[in-house]
């Protein structure tokens, strides 16, 4: 058997305010991070899903989809003490793919923002107080550019 892993940083009982939907394609996970942490939203609450915030889009989503998140996220609002989400839609999202396979790249990229502005009005009607910010991950070269729209 292995041995117990012990983390290195210590635990911390403050919430962190902050609640980040995005996707669940690990290879912007860190850069997702980075991103957080400049913009001061270190140690978000975490929901991520295939598509993010495009389960809050009430004509690409699926019921369940759109169903499961708002169960989700109404918990987290009510028992996590939210002042801010960020809504991240990244280039290249398979669930887009997947979901619009005959829509070209810049009709994916229109979508996403629809999307993003969509979870917004959505998560407002839900919760009025909290700051919700709109963020679209692009690739330049190695690197992930984060534009806030």
């Amino acid at each position: 058997m292995d041995k117990p892993f012990i983390a290195p940083t210590p635990w911390n009982p403050e919430r962190p305010k902050t609640l980040v939907i995005c996707c669940s394609d690990g290879r912007w996970h860190a850069q997702v991070e980075d991103f957080l942490d400049v913009r001061e939203a270190k140690r978000a609450d975490m929901c991520v899903l295939a598509g993010g915030p495009a389960a809050f889009s009430l004509w690409g989503a699926a019921f369940d989809e759109s169903h499961t998140l708002e169960k989700n996220f109404k918990f987290l609002a009510k028992h996590h003490d939210l002042n801010s989400v960020w809504l991240i839609a990244h280039q290249n999202c398979a669930y887009y793919g997947a979901k619009y396979p005959y829509r070209t790249p810049a009709q994916i990229f229109d979508r996403q923002l629809e999307d993003l502005e969509q979870a917004r009005k959505v998560i407002e009607r839900w919760q009025q107080v909290l700051d919700i910010y709109k963020v679209y991950a692009s690739l330049e070269g190695n690197r992930v550019k984060f534009t806030i729209h």
